[in-house]
């Protein structure tokens, strides 16, 4: 019973699972709604809403079985209907869904009964059941999908209460939600769940160490110290194959020249980063989207700082005497105002007068995110090498704006990963991939940061997740 509340940094904007984009929003449709296929703290998936699947032998049609006896909030059995329904929704470019490219393979969409779905792809696709599990493909009913972006209808564990935009949103406990834990209680444990937004960093600090809050949904690295020695505050702390990067248009001046790219990544000092905006808690990364913790993971050696290097290859592209940019950051998330001083202050040397502009999360993600040739972004990662790298940096992905990036030989990889089956020989095919990002890739990843969150220490059963995501089905307070 009672009220478990959980503080964010941003207001969630989007609750409509196939178009939102913001972690805030994440945990919601976490809490509302169900997918197929959860996918666990390993990074495994696991039966959610289906109980099983198959593949057929060449590897191009999928089955899934479905869970027998689930309630919509509106009363109403789930069924194979609602998984067609979704899955077509997200397919339909007028959903404009980031998703779409998960699913980009799919032909075809059979329902043998009201329990079983049918996916017929065009080619094998070694990572298709872990697509199910991703943040878009959360499950809708057919016939309630039409009011989503208002009152999101699923057969989650909360159902929707009260949504005040920019305050918080209030779900409570869904009666007839389908899953018991393994002692056969009813899940979820707490009566309601209310996500509450608080912008400045102090501000956060003081809500969770006073009670106010039970979970502070990231921990600002720089504050654990104080954190720690808090009696009444626990914290949590997982690797991660999250990071933080700056974007960069490649197709415009000054970065359409590499050698201007080069010099950028070359001026950077990426332990003091780490220390700048993280408080040393961080892994340095030679920019490579990917982490050391995934089994895909490839070794390509580590810049280092070399400020004659720099200063020669600016004056090589004609850039001598220095250049100007503006790059877009936000102080709503940790660590990236501290991230931006430090790269402005290590790049100055070699020519580049950065002026920083820090906007709050909603204005940059309607003015800025995809929209500015530089800014920064705060990426949680994602559970597959598939799903780490097609949407953003193959020409085809659904979050190509990103980058406006074209790579013939990458998009053929990434078209030949996504359907080779033997571990080898897809470990060797984004290993590739990884050595052109880091080699002249649109992205400067100078570190991956670890998963840090602050309980208050009446909370029991919550499971940190890499991901970034907060379940709190079985999460109590003592």
């Amino acid at each position: 019973g009672g009220v478990l509340k959980l503080a964010v940094p941003s207001a969630a904007r989007r609750l409509d699972p196939a178009i939102h984009g913001a972690n805030e929003e994440f945990i919601i449709s976490q809490a509302i709604f169900n997918n197929l296929v959860r996918v666990d703290a390993k990074l495994n998936p696991q039966p959610e809403l289906a109980t099983d699947w198959k593949v057929s032998d060449d590897g191009k049609a999928w089955t899934f079985n479905l869970r027998r006896g689930v309630k919509f909030h509106h009363g109403r059995e789930f069924t194979s209907k609602d998984v067609e329904f979704t899955i077509n929704r997200l397919l339909n470019p007028q959903t404009a869904s980031m998703g779409r490219s998960l699913f980009g393979l799919v032909q075809g969409i059979e329902a043998p009964g009201p329990y079983a779905i049918k996916f017929n792809l065009s080619a094998p696709y070694a990572d298709f059941p872990m697509m199910f599990g991703a943040v878009y493909a959360r499950i809708l009913p057919f016939d309630a999908a039409a009011d989503v972006s208002k009152m999101p209808i699923g057969t989650g564990p909360f159902k929707m209460k009260e949504f005040v935009p920019a305050d918080h949103v209030t779900m409570v406990r869904h009666t007839e939600y389908w899953e018991k834990d393994a002692a056969g209680n009813q899940l979820p444990y707490v009566d309601e769940f209310r996500q509450v937004t608080i912008p400045e960093q102090a501000a956060q600090i003081a809500a969770l160490t006073s009670g106010f809050i039970h979970i502070l949904w990231e921990a600002p690295p720089t504050a654990v110290s104080t954190l720690k020695a808090d009696p009444n505050v626990r914290i949590l702390e997982t690797s991660s194959p999250g990071y933080h990067e700056i974007t960069i248009w490649q197709h415009q001046p000054p970065f359409s020249d590499p050698r201007v790219m080069t010099a950028l990544k070359t001026s950077l000092d990426r332990d003091q980063l780490i220390k700048g905006a993280l408080g040393g808690y961080g892994t340095p990364s030679n920019d490579n989207p990917i982490s050391s913790i995934s089994p895909f993971w490839v070794d390509t050696g580590m810049k280092k700082r070399d400020l004659a290097k720099a200063k020669q290859l600016m004056t090589d592209a004609g850039f001598g005497s220095g250049v100007d940019v503006e790059l877009i950051t936000t102080n709503e998330r940790a660590g990236l105002v501290e991230f931006a001083v430090g790269v402005k202050e290590m790049t100055a040397p070699a020519g580049f007068r950065i002026n920083i502009k820090t906007v709050p999360y909603d204005v940059y993600t309607a003015r800025y995110n995809r929209k500015h040739p530089f800014n920064m972004q705060n990426w949680n990662g994602r559970p597959t090498i598939d799903e780490s790298l097609y949407p953003y940096f193959h020409s085809k992905g659904s979050y190509k704006e990103l980058y406006n990036y074209n790579n013939p030989e990458v998009d053929k990889l990434l078209d030949d990963g996504r359907k080779e089956s033997d571990p080898a020989k897809r470990k060797e095919m984004y290993g590739r991939v990884q050595r052109i990002l880091v080699d002249s890739g649109p992205v400067v990843i100078p570190y991956h940061r670890p998963y840090i969150m602050g309980l208050n220490k009446q909370v029991q059963g919550y499971e940190i997740h890499p991901i970034r995501w907060a379940d709190v089905r079985k999460t109590w307070i003592s």
